[in-house]
């Protein structure tokens, strides 16, 4: 420890600073152990180490230095600093220290000497920064503080020359046998024979350090086979850690398995109920995100395997077992298989997932009890959803499947891929929007958005909303199902009992309606006009360069492609506007009871106001493009799907 000691006072002091500002972080009445060769230089460093006045602190001196025979002083005095109590509050560590401090960026060169059988080992260390090298002065001063001579030990000064110019370690000088003077080692083990100690003394005059072999020849000797750490040896001989007990063989405590677990790929416990916050850092109480989706094959979850134990062993290498990790059983409910490694849980179809009674299931359908407000929030999912209640104003409804609502419907968001029943009615506030891919069913509409991409059927009234329906509209369940107000607009026929109302209210109808058509006609007209741009403008090139040109021949080239291209545009634009026109002619605007003034009607490019209260009819478009009211004729549309539920009421009575 002496000679660590000595190497931190003359080289590397600055690593204890380091070291006691770390300590002194941890508790104030933190002592420090100062190393120097006087009072003053001892108490300078103290007040850098502390970044306080020098006023500010105590000390003791725990040992005085000593001078060699040569005048040379041979080792530094130990102080004890602390702050005074009075002034602890008044002052911080300095914690950048190692940045700011010169003494801790910039060393001065160092050496270490040590005596081993093969000889006495000199290694050069370089110096760092604007830090002084060493000189061979400097290593004959060492020498002489260990009271090695050049004559009568046989120092090489020439060796001494080429560790200063290669820092590489040099052995300067033989080692002379003296036994007597050799440093000493024991080795220990501790009582539950997990740990090994090696402790060795300070050799006396010229006396030499141990050996790695020897000390891993008396490990072997008394039994220690197992966590031998070479370089624990190794570092604590080259560092003469004299009379420190150290380390040198660790056993491995046993460490049990690891339980197999389920880890799941979606949220449960209280993870699986959580607000979505929004940007501004409020939270959205509609956006609950109980609804977990999942699809057809989706790893729902994966087993994590147990592991087995890891024996333990004492460094006299005796064993200690461990126990390894237990398995884990899957437990699966319905539409979930495990894959073919049997690690991983999967989704046998698209739906919900959620755990009941630890059983990982995926329901197709998504069954809300009751109505969809606060307690249940906004719904998202990829299956058919029920609700057994109705949906509350501001809140949205999206499935990739049907929506079926039993109760009320407000002011909402809803979509659905597939179809829509609404057993009761929709109230949109002039604010609502609802959209399907497929049809809808409702008791009623009223003020609102309905985009339907199939049929809509509604039994009572469709009152003041707008309608767009790719098919038809059918208002039709009973004497007094009624279309008033509102603009609707179907691809093939609307139909209802009673269109427009006696108050005159305004009631736009319009049929021959395809907003996919029209928007394709837009589309291929606008390709149309672009590629018939670019023909131009080749045949203008082509008629500029010589007919047989490798540049003409090119053209020609793509010239036959766009005209291909163009003849193909033309054909698909022609036969969207005959759909269209055939359309015109077929689609029909159907009452089966009245229509009443302030109705107004469009079938294609045709208008009709009508202004005076009519009876039942069917309006068309005739040959001169002009709207007729002809004879009520039945919608084949409304007689098969009567027809068809017949048979459904007839074969649930069986």
């Amino acid at each position: 420890m002496e000679r660590l000691q000595q190497l931190i006072e003359r080289d590397q002091w600055s690593e204890l600073l380091t070291g006691a500002q770390d300590l002194y972080r941890q508790s104030v009445d933190s002592e420090i152990e100062v190393l120097a060769f006087s009072e003053k230089a001892a108490i300078k460093k103290a007040a850098e180490i502390f970044n306080t006045p020098k006023e500010y602190l105590e000390f003791t001196l725990t040992s005085q230095g000593k001078s060699s025979m040569f005048g040379f002083i041979k080792t530094p005095s130990s102080y004890i600093f602390s702050v005074k109590e009075e002034f602890r509050d008044l002052f911080a560590v300095n914690i950048d220290y190692n940045q700011f401090n010169d003494l801790a960026k910039n060393k001065d060169g160092s050496l270490r000497l040590i005596m081993k059988q093969q000889g006495l080992h000199l290694q050069i260390f370089k110096p760092e920064g604007t830090g002084r090298a060493l000189t061979k002065e400097n290593i004959l001063q060492e020498l002489d503080l260990r009271d090695y001579d050049l004559i009568d030990n046989a120092i090489n000064e020439q060796l001494i020359i080429e560790a200063l110019t290669t820092f590489e370690l040099v052995i300067i000088a033989p080692y002379t046998p003296s036994f007597s003077n050799d440093s000493v080692f024991t080795i220990t083990i501790s009582k539950d024979n997990m740990e090994a100690f090696l402790k060795f003394s300070k050799p006396t005059e010229h006396g030499r350090i141990p050996e790695l072999e020897e000390i891993l020849t008396i490990l072997k000797s008394q039994g220690v086979v197992f966590g031998v750490n070479n370089n624990y040896i190794t570092e604590a001989l080259d560092n003469e850690l004299y009379n420190i007990p150290i380390i040198v063989a660790e056993g491995s405590s046993p460490k049990n398995g690891a339980h197999a677990y389920i880890e799941y790929t979606f949220p449960t416990g209280s993870e699986s109920f959580k607000h979505a916050v929004r940007s501004d850092g409020s939270v959205d109480f509609k956006e609950l995100n109980i609804i977990h989706n999942v699809h057809e094959n989706d790893v729902l979850a994966t087993m994590i395997p147990a592991t087995s134990g890891q024996v333990g062993r004492t460094v006299l290498g005796v064993v200690s077992y461990a126990n390894d990790g237990n398995s884990a059983e899957w437990t699966l409910g319905s539409n979930v298989h495990l894959s073919s490694n049997k690690l991983e849980a999967l989704a046998s179809q698209t739906g919900q997932v959620y755990l009941k009674n630890k059983e990982i299931c995926v329901d197709p359908a998504l069954e809300i009890a009751t109505n969809v407000d606060l307690s249940v929030g906004n719904i998202d999912f990829l299956g058919n959803i029920i609700i057994k209640g109705g949906i509350d104003d501001g809140f949205s409804v999206i499935s990739g499947g049907n929506i079926e609502v039993y109760g009320h419907i407000g002011r909402c968001f809803m979509h659905a891929e597939g179809n829509i029943i609404a057993h009761q009615g929709i109230q949109g506030k002039d604010d609502g929007e609802i959209s399907c891919k497929g049809n809808l069913f409702a008791r009623f509409i009223e003020r609102s958005t309905v985009l339907v991409g199939g049929n809509l059927i509604v039994t009572k009234a469709l009152l003041h909303s707008k309608v767009v329906g790719e098919k038809g509209v059918y208002v039709t369940g009973d004497k007094k199902s009624i279309i008033a107000g509102g603009d609707i607009k179907a691809q093939h026929e609307v139909v209802a009992t009673i269109i427009g109302a006696e108050s005159y209210i305004e009631t736009k109808i319009e049929v021959a309606y395809s907003k996919k058509g029209l928007l394709k006609i837009e589309n291929l007209g606008k390709s149309l006009l672009s590629l018939e741009a670019q023909v131009a403008e080749i045949v203008t090139q082509l008629s500029m360069l010589p007919d047989n040109s490798a540049k003409a021949k090119s053209l020609e080239k793509s010239l036959s492609v766009l005209k291909k291209q163009t003849n193909k545009t033309s054909e698909a634009l022609e036969k969207t506007k005959e759909n269209l026109h055939t359309l015109r002619a077929t689609a029909s605007v159907s009452a089966s009871k009245s229509l009443m003034p302030g109705v107004k009607i469009k079938i294609g490019d045709s208008t009709l106001d009508i202004t005076a209260t009519q009876g039942s009819g069917t309006l068309k478009n005739n040959e001169s493009h002009k709207i007729n009211i002809e004879s009520y004729s039945p919608s084949k549309f409304m007689q098969d799907l009567s027809t068809e539920n017949t048979k459904n009421t007839k074969n649930n009575k069986r």
